[in-house]
């Protein structure tokens, strides 16, 4: 999968530098939610609820700043949007009432996922450098 992810990404004119921090991202994310399901699970298989639980771990537990986190959500996106091609699956929001959150926490309805993250715009967070 992170072969494709890179094959795509290439595909799609992204730095290498940014094909390297996403692909660090993801990897990540799938540690992250293995280690909260007790088991290895595909992307396709997980949520919006495991994409809301390691952004918010990643400010909460991690002490990360909201650039990074919103690094690590364009990789999400990137991935979920441009290399399976599918929006992950849940109980209708990541997160509460709208863009924000308390505490840096992610608050973002899937609706706005899908309207403004997912659309084939710039991925803000490019130019950053991977932590």
């Amino acid at each position: 999968m992170l072969e494709k992810l890179s094959v795509v990404a290439k595909q799609r004119g992204l730095a290498g530098s940014t094909i390297d921090c996403y692909s660090l991202w993801v990897m990540q994310f799938l540690r992250f939610s293995a280690a909260a399901h007790h088991q290895w699970k595909h992307p396709s298989e997980l949520g919006t609820a495991d994409v809301e639980a390691f952004l918010n771990d990643m400010v909460v537990n991690r002490k990360l700043a909201g650039s990074t986190q919103n690094q690590a959500l364009n990789a999400l996106v990137f991935l979920y949007k441009h290399v399976l091609d599918a929006i992950p699956s849940g109980q209708g929001e990541v997160g509460g009432d709208g863009v924000g959150g308390v505490d840096g926490l992610v608050s973002l309805p899937v609706g706005e996922l899908a309207a403004g993250f997912f659309e084939d715009g710039e991925h803000g967070a490019q130019a950053e450098r991977c932590r």
